[in-house]
């Protein structure tokens, strides 16, 4: 009750400061900032959460269609994490396998993990590759490729041309044997907080660029090209300012 008077109230105040100045009604609305910040994003990730077709034999108490897009997995049963993306500086150009970094370019940071029972935080890497319903004609013609990376709730480490690796509070990277132990424990009410980054390929490009030069014994500007490295750019993905009910919760 004390909110909503002190809100009428403030009204009839901004109400009156109106009618007392004819110039104040003639100001602009003040809009919110637009949701994607004030500045263009270098990369724009897209990403979504589906069980795996092994989780349906596995845990035959939690039955859900293999593939199916979902924010609650149960210990035991498989995440696959599934992300598309766009370069916008370069206009809008897909991410793939070209165009992002080898082998650290497109991963998956889980904090929480037991590793061997120690509590860790683990990258694991998204791999690029084509996808279809079925292995035949027809599932040849919807076929689609984007980036997955399929993480144990519960059970070991699988051979992979990149390893899981613990990630340091400095950064430092260990890499994690084959059929290490790892769990990610029921989170409750509490949200698994993974992110998902992805950094792509420094390109060489040409710019025009001036120097200085002499001419007939006078300094002169000149426009020259010039092949000039440019890094590659740094997109994350989080789950921040999400509903509760839609991020990702790891249940018994």
């Amino acid at each position: 009750m004390k909110n909503l008077l002190t809100i009428s109230v403030l009204g009839l105040v901004a109400a009156a400061a109106v009618a007392a100045s004819p110039a104040a009604a003639e100001t602009k609305a003040v809009t919110a900032p637009p949701f994607q910040g004030e500045k263009p994003l270098p990369l724009v990730l897209s990403v979504d959460i589906v069980n795996s077709v092994a989780a349906v034999n596995k845990l035959l108490e939690h039955p859900t269609g293999s593939c199916a897009e979902t924010n609650v997995i149960h210990l035991g049963q498989t995440i696959v994490f599934r992300m598309w993306g766009v370069d916008v500086k370069t206009g809008g150009e897909a991410l793939t396998e070209k165009n992002v970094e080898n082998e650290k370019g497109a991963y998956v940071i889980i904090p929480g993990v037991l590793v061997n029972g120690v509590s860790s935080t683990v990258r694991i890497p998204l791999v690029w590759g084509e996808h279809s319903l079925a292995k035949t004609p027809e599932g040849e013609k919807t076929k689609h490729a984007y980036w997955t990376a399929g993480v144990t709730t519960k059970g070991e480490t699988q051979a992979a041309a990149t390893p899981w690796q613990i990630e340091s509070s400095t950064g430092a990277l260990t890499p994690i044997a084959e059929k290490t132990k790892v769990e990610i424990p029921p989170n409750n009410i509490t949200p698994l907080a993974f992110k998902i980054r992805v950094v792509t390929k420094s390109v060489v490009v040409t710019k025009i660029v001036k120097k200085k030069i002499k001419k007939n014994g006078k300094s002169v500007i000149k426009k020259v090209k010039e092949k000039v490295t440019e890094p590659g750019q740094e997109g994350e993905f989080t789950q921040a300012n999400w509903p509760i009910a839609s991020q990702l919760m790891i249940e018994p």
